[in-house]
């Protein structure tokens, strides 16, 4: 898969949105970040923290992805 911005800087853009919203990442590859940003943010919606929950998903589509809200949780993909 191909990325707009290098893989660096994607990991650490992503890496300084969970310091943001206290997200443990020791992840350090695109996938297994996106996939723990959006374990939280599916933890916010069951918490009802809507703000949390909305910042994730605007940080995350502000980096060039977009998730999809599925029966069986949420996806990510490139946009």
């Amino acid at each position: 898969m191909s990325y707009s911005r290098d893989e660096t800087t994607l990991v650490r853009e992503l890496q300084v949105l969970c310091v943001h919203y206290d997200v443990t990442c020791k992840e350090l590859t695109i996938a297994g970040l996106l996939d723990i940003l959006l374990e939280a943010r599916a933890a916010a919606r069951e918490e009802k923290h809507w703000a949390v929950a909305d910042g994730i998903r605007q940080g995350i589509e502000k980096l060039g992805f977009e998730i999809q809200d599925t029966a069986h949780g949420p996806v990510w993909r490139k946009r």
